[in-house]
């Protein structure tokens, strides 16, 4: 990664034990500059998922950084899962992107990850 260049996550896992990490569910990356990683390894051991996200040509075709610290490609965790749009590019991620299966992508698609019962409202009950 060069100076400048545009990042959408640093996540700040220092170690795998700890039970935090990023998930973004039906999303869209569109419209920002050119070549945009997903995100850059800020600590040791990030951990971010991408599940059903639309991603334009935008994102960088490796997606991800080691934020300039190769060794961190053994720590990361960053995982796609059924990812489409022209920058969802599995064939051209760097080796140490996780392509999930439907169980490896299942922790990550539930409320509960996010602890969501405890900030995100309820869904808008509609009268019959």
């Amino acid at each position: 990664m060069r100076s400048g260049d545009a990042v959408i996550t640093a996540q700040a896992r220092e170690i795998s034990s700890e039970d935090t990490g990023y998930s973004f569910v039906h999303g869209r990356i569109t419209r920002t500059v050119k070549d945009v990683f997903l995100g850059k390894a800020w600590k040791s051991s990030p951990r971010v998922v991408y599940s059903y996200t639309e991603m334009d040509e935008i994102v960088h075709p490796g997606g991800w950084s080691s934020n300039r610290q190769l060794e961190r490609a053994d720590t990361v965790y960053y995982g796609e899962y059924k990812c489409m749009g022209k920058g969802a590019t599995p064939s051209k991620r760097k080796k140490f992107i996780k392509q999930l299966s439907d169980a490896e992508a299942q922790p990550f698609l539930v409320v509960d990850y996010v602890e969501g019962t405890k900030w995100l409202l309820p869904p808008p009950t509609v009268p019959n």
